[in-house]
């Protein structure tokens, strides 16, 4: 196996034995370098405007999220956002490739694991800085960091 990062990972079980395996999308190999990270454009390229777009969450600080119930939607002064099982909604602003969350309003159900709200929430809560090409993003802070694809 190599340290190249892909997005999608498979477990199968044959004579009790398990295998572990990742892979992706041939159009992923066009997005990504050799050590399997975003392409970035040169520096001083395009800012990425988030208005009017959304992503799934596919890692918070390194750990793969489940396909569904995690993602960032971004409306012109509105984000909205899922880390499993709460919702949570805020204003927000972008100068340059720095996004700033305002307060955040959240549903508050009692959920069996709130590891990904709890790290996806405090990276969100700093500065943080959006980096990404093509449909891939990712969002870092001090507290870590949250890795989209631009959801269909």
């Amino acid at each position: 196996m190599s340290d190249r990062t892909y997005p999608d990972t498979v477990q199968v079980y044959v004579d009790g034995r398990l295998y572990r395996g990742c892979g992706a999308q041939s159009s992923f190999f066009n997005q990504v370098g050799e050590g399997g990270y975003p392409n970035q454009p040169a520096p001083g390229g395009p800012v990425i405007n988030l208005s009017n777009t959304n992503w799934r969450v596919v890692s918070i600080n390194g750990t793969r999220t489940p396909a569904s119930n995690f993602y960032i939607n971004f409306m012109p002064d509105r984000m909205g956002a899922k880390f499993g099982c709460n919702s949570l909604g805020a204003g927000y602003s972008q100068t340059g490739n720095v996004l700033k969350v305002g307060a955040v309003m959240a549903t508050r159900m009692s959920c069996p694991d709130m590891s990904f709200e709890t790290q996806g929430s405090a990276i969100l809560m700093q500065p943080v800085t959006v980096s990404g090409y093509g449909n891939q993003l990712t969002l870092t802070s001090r507290a870590g960091s949250i890795e989209l694809v631009q959801a269909q």
